[in-house]
Order: structure tokens, then C-alpha cells, then sequence
């Protein structure tokens, strides 16, 4: 018993000698979080391009929503977690991007008739 005792006043001795923890400042986060609702027309690459500004970095969107993507097909209506750098600004409108584009039912992707085509290929022979 006398040398719990001895142990436990040694222990608390031990406690009065150690230096005081200083307060850690972490800096700010450099990115944060977004939900995307995927549309028509989106895939993981025009997502990357969209939010991270580089189509290739697709699989990081696949590895932040794991159990959410099978493969590397994404399905409208499926919410998609994505990290974005706090000072992103979105480089371009996604979604006239995927009508325009992708879809090719904007102005700049309406079909052109026969004629039109003609002219601008000239006659075949």
C-alpha cells in the first residue's frame, strides 16, 4: 500500500513539471464543399472540368462520392459531393455549355438542314 502511495505522489509530481501546452493556430481550409445535382448531358470529365478546371482530375469526383458512382457513369438527379477551392468562380455557364455543346440543342449546335449543308460543303458530285 506504501508504495501505491509513493507512486501516486511521484505521478502527480511528474504532472506539476510538465510544460504547458501552447495554443496551435491551423491556417483557414483551402477548399470547400458543394453538392452538384447531375443533368442530362454532364459526365464526370465535364464536371471536372467545370469545378476543378482540368477534365482529366474526373477521378477524384469518383473517389470523394465512392458508394455514389459505379464505374464511370453518373445519372441525372444523383447529388455528387465536390471540393471546391474557396476562390473558384465558375469559368463558364455549365449549363448552356450542355445544351450547346454536349446536347447540341443550343443555337450554336442546332442541326442545319440539307441545303444549308450543301452550301457550306458545296455539291457532291
Amino acid at each position: 500500500m506504501r508504495i501505491l502511495s509513493l507512486l501516486a505522489v511521484f505521478i502527480i509530481s511528474l504532472s506539476f513539471n510538465l510544460p504547458q501546452a501552447e495554443s496551435i493556430e491551423f491556417p483557414p481550409p483551402k477548399y470547400t464543399t458543394t453538392f452538384h445535382t447531375v443533368k442530362k448531358g454532364e459526365s464526370l470529365g465535364v464536371l471536372a472540368g467545370y469545378y476543378m478546371l482540368n477534365p482529366r482530375e474526373w477521378r477524384k469526383i469518383r473517389e470523394w462520392n465512392n458508394g455514389e458512382i459505379r464505374g464511370t457513369r453518373i445519372y441525372p438527379g444523383q447529388e455528387l459531393l465536390i471540393f471546391i477551392n474557396k476562390k473558384w468562380e465558375p469559368p463558364f455557364d455549365l449549363d448552356t455549355y450542355v445544351k450547346e455543346w454536349i446536347l447540341g440543342q443550343g443555337p450554336k449546335g442546332a442541326s442545319q438542314s440539307k441545303e444549308e449543308i450543301e452550301i457550306i460543303q458545296g455539291p457532291k458530285n
